[in-house]
């Protein structure tokens, strides 16, 4: 899945079927009673360690590397993982993954923040692909009939991109939660249900 070009075509449906966008910083859920909404989803990542009626600190970061190269050539994704999952993002995970545009995304989880595998630098990231994935290297590198080395991916890079993901002790919650107490409605005991959707670490 070429993930930006499905992320405009949600969007731009979105927008047709009358969907608005407001941009709010609460520091309580509560808060979004104001706006007299149907329902809460509750989509915050790290924002559920501080947010007030929530605060849940087994929400973390990991942090996660990725680069994206121009390789049409390949087309078949390979994924290694190393231990335990450990609510999606324990040992160490590999990949690439090929995208229909002719680019390949590839990276892999680096740890917590703070662990030393956050030290993941560009050339390991290639050299663990490579390992997985040798048809990711050039035709005319693969040609030379040796493993091919992490700079030849040099100059097929487009990009890097470092971010953190917010990653929940035990895996992704999802589900109804306890119900706000609509206090902007006179109806008494009229409640706001609150779905809670965070914490998916990698599986995003």
């Amino acid at each position: 899945m070429t993930t930006p070009v499905v992320l405009a075509h949600m969007f731009k449906r979105f927008h047709e079927l009358g969907g608005k966008i407001k941009r709010r910083s609460l520091s309580h859920l509560s808060y979004t009673l104001a706006y007299s909404p149907t329902a809460v989803v509750l989509c915050a990542g790290l924002g559920v360690r501080s947010l007030g009626c929530v605060q849940n600190e087994t929400v973390r970061p990991v942090r996660g590397q990725v680069k994206v190269v121009r390789a049409p050539w390949c087309r078949v994704g390979r994924t290694r993982q190393m231990g335990c999952l450990s609510g999606a993002e324990g040992g160490e995970r590999t990949y690439a993954i090929p995208r229909v545009t002719g680019e390949v995304l590839i990276g892999g989880r680096a740890g917590r923040l703070g662990n030393a595998a956050a030290s993941w630098t560009t050339a390991s990231i290639k050299a663990r692909v490579l390992e997985i994935c040798l048809e990711l290297a050039p035709p005319s590198a693969r040609a030379k009939r040796r493993t091919p080395p992490p700079s030849d991916l040099d100059d097929i890079h487009i990009g890097t991109v470092v971010g953190f993901r917010p990653t929940r002790d035990g895996g992704l919650r999802l589900e109804v939660g306890d119900s706000l107490e609509e206090h902007a409605n006179p109806k008494a005991g009229s409640k706001m249900p609150v779905v809670h959707n965070y914490g998916p670490g990698g599986f995003g």
